[in-house]
């Protein structure tokens, strides 16, 4: 088995959104040669070696993209979130079942090596207890939306396609809340939790209507959800399957919890309201991927804010 090797080609779709931006960055930081892409009107990635516009949705634009890129590893953070998918369920399937399958498709006629496809823990439906991966999806009271079934239906896609004779070792993530600074690119819980992130970042004030404060969600801080794909895509044992992604135990906790603990690190107050209600979701067992390629998420509140407050530093000084 072997990992991709330093300078390889590696292809980033989605790479306008939070996760996409990031890995971005990191992929380019690590050496390899990062091709983005996402739809015209994104945002291109700095860090981007080189920036290729176009719709996974469209399988000639795909297919042609892999023939001149010829990517060794995959990234796939593009896809319909929660609220976007549940309003228009026929552009759901067509993005995050459609799209996932012709970059599957075009993985295996160029022979990639690794795909990466960022899946949700929603699709766990509405259990609170502590899960892996063997939990029964949408238990226990068979809650599965559009958005959680159109990913569990693309893990099944490229699961498929790693038992073809040509098909890429392929990884797919549930991960837990993202958080980060950094705006995804369709509407849902994720987005919610960015805008009101960003604002107890810069001290400002929010108003949230998706969402009351009593939920419970394992957070995990985007820089973990970069260092486990990085995990999955260097590593040196064949990593094919499903797996949590989340924070660290502690980073289990409420909407409210996280709110006064991102308060706390930053000093910088941030007032807002909370004027809705969602779903809790489930404490994440991450030991799976911990024993298949010693990943193991290190970033709490403390040292998300003091990551991002450096962040921010670099990015607003003269």
């Amino acid at each position: 088995m072997r990992g991709l090797a330093a300078g390889a080609p590696a292809l980033v779709t989605g790479a306008g959104g939070l996760i996409g931006g990031w890995i971005t960055s990191r992929l380019r930081s690590m050496g390899y040669r990062v091709i983005a892409t996402d739809l015209p009107d994104a945002k291109k990635p700095a860090e981007a070696s080189e920036w290729v516009p176009g719709d996974i949705c469209d399988a000639r634009f795909v297919s042609e993209l892999f023939n001149a890129q010829r990517p060794s590893a995959v990234v796939h953070c593009a896809g319909l979130l929660l609220f976007s998918c549940e309003n228009a369920p026929r552009k759901a399937i067509d993005i995050n079942v459609g799209g996932t399958a012709n970059l599957i498709d075009a993985a295996i006629a160029v022979g990639t090596h690794r795909f990466v496809m960022m899946s949700t823990s929603a699709v766990y439906g509405d259990q609170t207890d502590l899960i892996d991966e063997h939990a029964l999806i949408g238990a226990p009271h068979g809650l599965l939306g559009v958005y959680s079934a159109t990913k569990w239906l693309a893990e099944r896609v490229g699961l498929a396609s790693s038992r073809a004779p040509s098909g890429p070792q392929f990884v797919a993530f549930r991960p837990g809340f993202v958080f980060g600074l950094g705006q995804p690119r369709s509407a849902g819980l994720s987005d919610v939790i960015q805008r009101m992130y960003g604002a107890l970042m810069r001290g400002q004030r929010f108003e949230i209507s998706e969402a009351g404060g009593g939920e419970r969600w394992h957070f995990v801080h985007v820089r973990d959800v970069c260092d486990a794909i990085c995990s999955a895509i260097t590593s040196e044992q064949d990593p094919t399957g499903v797996y949590n992604l989340a924070g660290p135990p502690e980073m289990y906790m409420s909407l409210g919890e996280f709110i006064a603990g991102v308060r706390d690190a930053t000093g910088r107050g941030g007032d807002g309201s909370l004027t809705g209600k969602a779903s809790s979701g489930p404490r994440l067992d991450m030991r799976h991927f911990a024993q298949r390629t010693g990943f193991k998420p290190s970033f709490t509140i403390k040292r998300a804010v003091e990551h991002d407050l450096d962040f921010l530093s670099m990015v607003t000084s003269p």
